[in-house]
């Protein structure tokens, strides 16, 4: 995982793999890149995606366990991912926010297009070959 701490309060942010506007001064919307969002000033956890919710879920579901929980993913479970990007932002008097992306996420529902090539537009029989350049039959 690779951290990244900004100095700056981020009044718009915008996910780095979707796109998808994550914050602004009134609002939080996951990007479904998103894998934590944690604010230290309350240990808590705003968002933390469903599998690890799951697979932590007894630190998870007790509120005073969430600074242990953060602990743990930041400093063992996630430490050797290297597609996770951790972004640690902010300082007083709001606080620091810490959020991680998977920058390895796509889609699922997203339809994958196969590269077009110009030549797959051109029927079999009109491609270029050495029968139809030397005019053999």
């Amino acid at each position: 995982m690779k951290e990244t701490e900004f100095k700056l309060e981020f009044e718009n942010f915008y996910c780095p793999v979707t796109g998808k506007h994550v914050l602004d001064p009134g609002q939080f919307n996951p990007s479904p890149a998103m894998v934590f969002l944690f604010l230290h000033s309350e240990r808590s956890f705003e968002f933390l995606r469903k599998d690890i919710k799951d697979k932590f879920s007894k630190l998870f579901n007790d509120d005073l366990k969430h600074g242990e929980l953060y602990l743990h993913l930041t400093e063992k479970e996630f430490i050797d991912k290297e597609n996770y990007w951790w972004i640690t932002h902010g300082g007083p008097p709001f606080g620091f926010v810490s959020m991680c992306f998977d920058m390895e996420y796509v889609d699922e529902n997203e339809v994958k297009e196969q590269p077009y090539y110009l030549e797959d537009s051109i029927p079999d029989e009109d491609k270029p070959n050495i029968k139809n350049l030397f005019k053999i039959n």
